[in-house]
């Protein structure tokens, strides 16, 4: 048992460095660091996290895929980066299917937050103003565009200017100054802010009501069918050296319950799939590849 454990971790002497293709402080990145430290505890070696959110996280896939197949380049697996990027883009120089990937262990959904300034309550009273007012909204990522750019396609809504953001924390910062009138959001983002009275969450993505703020609508109650979540995983290039092993690891990490405790604090759900990840990608891209034109 000592020699394999010892076999293990000088395996994993080197660093090992897992590239976030978003901001520091986001969902993915806040995800990641906690996976992070979990693998560095089970092999023993480190694990180094590198953000690149530009081009939408383009230029991470690209970066690590051109690095060495030796299990010391990973990539954080999201929904914008992943899959988004590949319904938006045509002539993609790297897409998910360079990557070997764990199925998704964690999804966290979206969102709707409106400014105090803009003076409503809830869904139905932001749906009515919405119909009668221009409105700035915006979104974090693609993902968050999108989801935003379909509730108001759906509600027959065209007066809303949608504004890109590259992370949440400048967002929220807006929106808490009334900047901007809505914003689509993680949960992970958003609570802390809903919570200190900076701006009101008034409608989930879920498919149930948001235990955190029950008092939200879901989208569904005026979109039908409309929910939505982000989720996140762990990828490398594809036959990667000990990529298996370590997919192994975070297959098991999901049963870990101090693991489970910190995805519960932050908003983030366990996802237990049975599908290996580059196929459960392929799937959710042939749904949302038809809805391109929202984008």
């Amino acid at each position: 048992l000592f020699a394999m454990l010892f076999a293990m971790a000088t395996a994993w002497a080197d660093t090992t460095v897992i590239t976030v293709p978003h901001p520091p402080g986001g969902a993915p990145d806040v995800w990641t660091r906690i996976v992070a430290k979990y693998l560095s505890q089970e092999l023993g070696g480190d694990f180094v996290i590198v953000n690149k959110p530009a081009a939408d996280g383009r230029l991470a896939l690209d970066y690590v895929a051109a690095q060495p197949s030796d299990g010391k380049n990973l990539i954080t697996v999201a929904t914008g980066p992943f899959l988004f990027n590949k319904v938006l883009f045509n002539n993609l120089k790297t897409d998910y299917t360079s990557f070997d990937t764990v199925a998704p262990m964690v999804r966290v959904p979206l969102v709707l937050s409106v400014s105090n300034k803009l003076g409503v309550s809830d869904l139905k009273e932001f749906v009515t103003l919405a119909k009668k007012k221009s409105l700035n909204c915006a979104g974090s990522g693609a993902s968050s565009v999108f989801v935003g750019k379909q509730f108001f396609h759906q509600l027959n809504v065209n007066n809303v200017q949608f504004v890109p953001f590259k992370g949440s924390a400048d967002m929220n910062v807006q929106l808490a100054a009334g900047n901007i009138d809505c914003a689509f959001d993680t949960t992970l983002a958003a609570l802390p802010l809903h919570r200190g009275e900076k701006f009101k969450i008034i409608a989930a993505s879920t498919e149930t009501p948001l235990v955190e703020v029950p008092r939200a609508a879901l989208f569904s109650a005026v979109v039908p069918g409309l929910t939505f979540y982000n989720w996140y995983g762990m990828g490398a290039r594809v036959n990667a050296t000990d990529s298996q092993k370590i997919f192994s690891i975070l297959k098991n990490l999901r049963h870990n319950k101090d693991y489970q405790a910190e995805m519960k604090q932050r908003g983030l759900e366990i996802v237990i799939s049975p599908e290996h990840g580059s196929q459960w990608i392929h799937q959710e891209y042939q749904k949302f590849e038809s809805a391109r034109t929202l984008l």
